[in-house]
């Protein structure tokens, strides 16, 4: 799969940044695994605003924002917003073990397995973690790289936008 990053960028200089910046014009198809071994489609969720999020347990920067991501999940949860986290090259047993000692609800959101890492590298990914936003009409709208904290002033307000516009 290639060297994956971890990144610890600084937090002062995050940011949603237009996903174009990444070569990504069209949101790209996704279809995974969930833990349970169902089929996850991504487009089925067209009509909301989704917050997709690589990740994975070795990730400490993603551990650190697994909380604040279903936090999200959570202030949003009524305003069709969905968050999807999809780990990278982990095992169902690995995750599940991960929710487990960290006391998370698997069922708090939905995560999905990219288990050979091509989703990953589909979405253009550059370290993770990394989370990107889609419009309600499934067009990808831009993407944070480094760790998301629900509580910081630059990730609500872009969020809400999403929420509001057509």
């Amino acid at each position: 799969m290639g060297v994956i990053l971890c990144s610890h960028l600084s937090l002062a200089n995050a940011q949603w940044l237009p996903a174009s910046k990444l070569g990504l014009t069209k949101t790209p198809v996704t279809n995974l695994v969930d833990l349970q071994g169902k089929i996850f489609r991504l487009e089925q969720y067209r009509g909301q605003v989704l917050f997709v999020n690589f990740w994975a347990t070795w990730c400490e920067p993603c551990r650190d924002e697994f909380k604040e991501v279903i936090e999200l999940q959570k202030k949003y949860q009524h305003q069709n917003f969905v968050v999807i986290a999809i780990n990278l090259a982990e095992s169902p047993n690995k995750i599940n073990e991960f929710f487990q000692i960290n006391q998370i609800d698997p069922k708090s959101l939905i995560v999905v397995s990219d288990r050979n890492g091509i989703t990953y590298k589909t979405w253009k990914g550059r370290g993770i973690p990394i989370s990107f936003l889609i419009n309600k009409k499934g067009i990808v709208d831009s993407y944070w790289l480094g760790e998301i904290t629900a509580s910081r002033s630059e990730i609500l307000p872009h969020i809400d936008d999403l929420l509001h516009s057509p």
